[in-house]
């Protein structure tokens, strides 16, 4: 009878031990991924502390890689450079120049600003260089972050979003100028130009045109978007 009480005992004790090691094992595992979420945390809002970016042997730009950036006035993206990912630079402050000269993909939000203003990031650049090799903007890619400037996008780009340039500033010399004719992005989507232009004139007159090289009849002259071509002098006028 003893023994087998004692049977009993250890058969109890090593159940015991069993569930106590089944239930803190997965608890320990929990506290120890929430513990190091606010480190996680950290490191993103440290972008805030630089200066400059070294784009030497860069390629591709990840996701919110640069994102809350606030010390960083000018970004030059180089020619090795071929996409730049969903909010890489969003909510950046002091951004006041972008130039491009081969990035081919610009992604959602890439340089999304803040129409709050909470953190000093809406409406702020004023340079902004597409370069020629530029062939697809995403959705809210340079939304809230457009002051008094002047766009060009090149004909290499053909897919542009809808919402990709809305909310500009409420300066009146906005402009956007395609140096691709308007059949191109009609053939987007038929409700793809009004659609375009309702989004970038949200908060401001902004001119948006079409590259033409023949004059547009009277009726297309008075669409809410415009029509360009090169005067003699290779600059950019209205008809």
């Amino acid at each position: 009878i003893l023994a087998k009480k004692k049977k009993d005992f250890n058969y109890k004790r090593l159940t015991i031990i069993l569930l106590i090691l089944l239930i803190g094992i997965p608890c320990g595992l929990f506290y120890t991924l929430n513990k190091k979420a606010p480190k996680e945390q950290e490191e993103t809002t440290s972008n805030s502390t630089i200066e400059s970016i070294d784009w030497n042997n860069v390629e591709e730009i990840d996701n919110n890689a640069f994102s809350y950036c606030k010390k960083i006035s000018e970004l030059h993206f180089t020619d090795k450079i071929k996409s730049i990912g969903l909010e890489a630079f969003s909510y950046s402050g002091c951004l006041k120049t972008i130039t491009f000269t081969g990035a081919t993909a610009i992604g959602t939000s890439a340089f999304y600003g803040d129409e709050e203003n909470n953190v000093g990031t809406a409406y702020s650049v004023t340079t902004l260089d597409l370069g020629k090799k530029i062939t697809s903007i995403g959705d809210g890619a340079f939304s809230y972050i457009l002051g008094s400037v002047e766009v060009v996008i090149p004909a290499s780009c053909t897919d542009v979003d809808t919402y990709a340039f809305d909310y500009f500033s409420d300066q009146e010399d906005a402009s956007i100028y395609f140096e691709g004719n308007i059949a191109t992005y009609s053939a987007i989507d038929e409700c793809w130009v009004d659609d375009f232009v309702s989004c970038a004139r949200e908060s401001n007159e902004v001119v948006v045109a079409f590259y033409s090289e023949t004059t547009p009849s009277e009726d297309e002259l008075t669409k809410d978007y415009k029509y360009w071509h090169y005067d003699e002098n290779n600059n950019k006028v209205l008809y």
